[in-house]
């Protein structure tokens, strides 16, 4: 990332905040991942955008930004501004490190490159088979508590019709009813998020474990560059890491826009549409089950293909350019997190003087 490819980012986070907000420490760091993601996706284009601009400009746009901006949070801004052009001119030098490094280590591995594709075949197909249960497992629990709230609730809303029936025309005796379907609704999400969250760490786990076997498996082909295999290796843990988390994050999102949907179910006039609610309730929890459901098998796809990419990576003359990104990422993920905490501190120190001012 050229100082001028951190100019843009600086940009991305200027859009991104808007004018009237300092960027919070969250912010920058999600804002990295964005950026290397769209970098990845795109990279041609970003990089053409970035080589357009120059840094000078971007630091005239955010001068002007803090003009706008509490004056307890000059102090962060300005040490953003620096360190956005300090980490610009070290990730530059990472990235040719990294390439280096590839190159160093495909030499020392080509004699046995048909030998390396094949070890690394054999983990991949390894890997989908470790991790096949627990994505049969995630489906059949899935299964299970999607059964579990759509009794519950039929349940319930059986209890309301009854009451309906009983009491026409006094609605008042069915806000009991009401409340527990809201009730039901919230209690079974929760346990939702407790039989579904461990997963993700669970899958995780087996990937991880198949990552350090892969790396055994591999290191007798790369004697003399055994760190450059093992930051190759590195780089595919921190993909796994990203993936279970995205996974985790869908799942327990998943469970929240169930909860969401039934909520706006079960609001305004429901002894009017009694017969329907039951049939849109039922369509909801089923779009649950197949949507949470299919996630480990995704997971279990997108895992193994990393682990094929890495395979192809290691041959010869391979270019490996977007796995760079990847690194790149983690080294500047890992940088931000360092400077994001000092921010933080200043922040702590800032405020209790406002406070008294």
């Amino acid at each position: 990332m050229s100082p001028k490819a951190a100019a843009f980012l600086l940009g991305l986070l200027i859009a991104t905040t808007g004018a009237q907000d300092s960027p919070s420490p969250q912010q920058l760091t999600d804002l990295i991942g964005q950026y290397f993601t769209q970098l990845s996706n795109n990279a041609k284009e970003t990089l053409r955008q970035a080589q357009q601009l120059d840094i000078s400009q971007f630091r005239d746009q955010i001068q002007d930004h803090l003009q706008t901006i509490n004056p307890y949070t000059e102090e962060m801004q300005k040490k953003l501004i620096l360190y956005i052009t300090q980490i610009s001119e070290e990730v530059e030098k990472l990235n040719e490190k990294f390439k280096i490094e590839l190159e160093q280590l495909q030499a020392d591995i080509t004699p046995f490159a048909v030998d390396v594709q094949n070890q690394v075949t054999t983990a991949a197909e390894n890997l989908k088979a470790q991790l096949t249960p627990y994505t049969e497992q995630l489906r059949a629990t899935t299964d299970h508590v999607a059964t579990q709230i759509s009794q519950k609730l039929a349940y319930s809303l059986q209890e309301l019709q009854a009451q309906v029936k009983e009491n026409v025309g006094d609605p008042a005796t069915l806000s009991p009813y009401i409340q527990r379907l809201q009730e039901t609704v919230n209690q079974q999400v929760a346990d939702i998020k407790v039989q579904l969250g461990p997963f993700p760490a669970e899958l995780k786990a087996k990937a991880d474990q198949a990552v350090e076997e892969l790396y055994k498996r591999l290191s007798p082909y790369a004697q003399t560059t055994p760190e450059q295999l093992r930051r190759q290796l590195e780089e595919l843990s921190f993909q796994v890491e990203k993936s279970a988390e995205a996974f985790r994050d869908k799942l327990q999102g998943e469970a929240e826009q169930l909860r969401g949907r039934l909520d706006t179910l079960l609001q305004g006039d429901l002894v009017s549409h009694l017969d329907s609610l039951k049939r849109d309730v039922g369509q909801q929890i089923e779009e649950f089950r197949q949507q949470a459901g299919s996630y480990g098998d995704s997971f279990n796809q997108l895992v193994v293909e990393k682990m094929q990419k890495l395979g192809e990576r290691l041959q010869p003359h391979a270019s490996g350019v977007e796995d760079h990104l990847s690194f790149l990422e983690k080294e500047v993920k890992e940088k931000f997190v360092a400077f994001t905490d000092s921010l933080r501190q200043t922040e702590e120190r800032l405020l209790p003087a406002l406070e008294e001012a």
